[in-house]
């Protein structure tokens, strides 16, 4: 991938470079930024149609990342177009993640006991979100169930399924745009959601063994929450047993157009 942007960063340098030389030198009868431009779209368009099919395929990559010596994690997740797929590893020996990354590119730092892992989409891969076909770009990630976990997800248009229930996680950041996502919260421990989406279908499920405090700031979303489970008080949705509960979640959902349905 490498090499095929400096080709065509390269050779659009190249372009302009003759351009303002034969400019200078009176060669011109016209002005070269004038016709820079379109000629380095054209040439983008050229360089986009007749690039190997291997190198496209090349977007679509295993990846493993050790869990080396850390004891609690963050992990970030920028994802576009396409499907993403979420769960815990069901045997995570030494490692922390892996799964299938189509155009993404990981991110690792280690500080002290602590790992920042953030998978994001290479340059390349945000100018072709249809290299893998219609559902764009497939994301299937296991995380380790065994450890401490802060997760942050910026999504686009995309459809999610993020399985959360066997991980250890303490703070959830969700922002999705025009998407449909279902989320199941962890069955165990204490933490916190703050959950913001655009136009998009947002499905929360809270396991039973998981009690929940529930603050919903809509605006022209259609809202259905299971109020037998979680009984309407003034300003929030709770479980009866919140206050008293060793397993509980704290979520804040803000959202747009669309629906939000949780159970």
């Amino acid at each position: 991938m490498m090499k095929g942007r400096r080709l065509f960063w390269g050779s659009a340098l190249l372009l302009l470079g003759v351009l303002l030389l034969l400019e200078n030198l009176g060669l011109l009868p016209f002005s070269a930024w004038a016709f820079f431009w379109p000629l380095a779209l054209i040439w983008l368009g050229i360089w986009l149609l007749l690039r190997p099919r291997a190198r496209l395929e090349a977007l679509s990559r295993t990846i493993t990342i050790p869990l080396g010596n850390a004891r609690e994690a963050h992990l970030r997740l920028d994802h576009g177009a396409g499907r993403l797929v979420l769960h815990a590893l069901e045997d995570a020996g030494t490692l922390f993640l892996r799964g299938e990354c189509g155009g993404g590119v990981p991110e690792v730092r280690r500080e002290g006991e602590r790992l920042d892992v953030r998978l994001r989409l290479e340059p390349d891969a945000m100018l072709l979100p249809w290299v893998e076909g219609s559902e764009g770009y497939r994301w299937a990630l296991a995380v380790t169930p065994h450890l401490p976990l802060d997760l942050e997800c910026h999504l686009g248009a995309n459809q999610a399924h993020l399985d959360l229930s066997r991980l250890h996680v303490r703070h959830l950041i969700l922002e999705t745009g025009a998407s449909e996502t279902t989320l199941i919260l962890p069955a165990q421990g204490q933490g916190s959601a703050h959950l913001k989406s655009g136009v998009a279908a947002l499905k929360i499920q809270v396991p039973p063994t998981m009690a929940a405090r529930i603050h919903v700031q809509s605006g022209l979303a259609g809202v259905n929450v299971d109020a037998q489970r979680f009984p309407y008080a003034g300003e929030v949705y709770e479980s009866p047993d919140y206050a008293t509960a060793t397993n509980r979640f704290e979520i804040h959902v803000e959202t747009g157009l669309g629906s939000v349905e949780i159970s």
